[in-house]
């Protein structure tokens, strides 16, 4: 993900206005999300946060969940030795960060959040503003503001609380001018985890409060334009389905239950989180 962001960055002139939005974890309903930026040589941005009302063609028509918009491609290079190390180095670092959460019930985060020493920037005074961008969608728009940039320098990350309580998958704009930025923010009191191998995935829906297998939750297995049929989980929270040759695809789970939303994402057979 830092790679990701310096390559950006350093793409561009460093008198240029560069702005950016993250997202690294879903929120329960009774948490206050927050989603985190970057910027420089901007001011103030203009926020608009969108509820998608369909989140299963959502993310069937979406090119990668983890990015929006255009992007500069890193110039083409052979991978050193050294990179190589440095890769292997930090996959088995997260397999194993991965292997000690699981361990625990209640997610790490939690407490990470108790502890972080950097400030959640409160929205900034609405006061009389006009963006100069025009809305993506007046009828999904649930909130709007204008957050002020204290960041430093172009790599330091600045909070943004987002007052939105409501169940549901949104859509976070940030503007200026005529540059915009987005990310995902998904407020859900529920968790899958997917798995896959001989063509089958396999498929727990689960209450992310008390962790009791959730039945009667339905399954859309989604890829770019286009979708599977449907199945619902049983009274373990398990629903298998058979799907050929998911093991080398861009597969997206998403996972309905009341007014609940979770997703995963499948790339060639390997869970990735959203």
């Amino acid at each position: 993900l830092l790679l990701a962001i310096a390559a950006a960055a350093l793409c561009q002139s460093e008198a240029e206005p560069y702005f950016a939005l993250f997202s690294q974890h879903t929120f329960p309903s009774n948490s206050k999300p927050v989603i985190a930026m970057t910027a420089w040589n901007v001011d103030k941005l203009d926020f608009r946060v969108y509820r998608v009302n369909d989140p299963v063609k959502f993310f069937e028509l979406v090119e990668d969940p983890h990015q929006f918009g255009g992007h500069t491609p890193a110039p083409p290079h052979q991978v050193t030795m050294i990179e190589r190390i440095h890769y292997w180095k930090s996959g088995l670092r997260a397999a194993i960060r991965r292997s000690m959460r699981a361990q625990f019930s209640e997610p790490p985060g939690n407490h990470v959040a108790a502890l972080s020493s950097h400030p959640v920037a409160s929205p900034a005074s609405k006061g009389i503003h006009f963006a100069e961008a025009p809305v993506l969608n007046p009828d999904q728009l649930v909130h709007s503001f204008t957050e002020v940039v204290h960041s430093q320098s172009r790599w330091e990350r600045q909070n943004v609380a987002l007052p939105i309580t409501d169940k549901g998958v949104y859509l976070v704009e940030a503007v200026s001018k005529d540059q915009r930025a987005y990310t995902i923010l998904m407020i859900t009191d529920i968790a899958m985890v997917t798995k896959t191998g001989k063509g089958k995935v396999v498929n727990l829906v689960l209450d992310r409060k008390t962790g009791e297998p959730l039945k009667g939750a339905e399954i859309y297995p989604v890829s770019r334009d286009k979708h599977g049929s449907k199945a619902e989980t049983n009274g373990d929270g398990i629903a298998v389905m058979a799907i050929p040759g998911a093991e080398g695809t861009d597969l997206r789970m998403v996972a309905r239950y009341k007014n609940d939303v979770a997703v995963t994402r499948l790339v060639n057979g390997k869970e990735t989180k959203i």
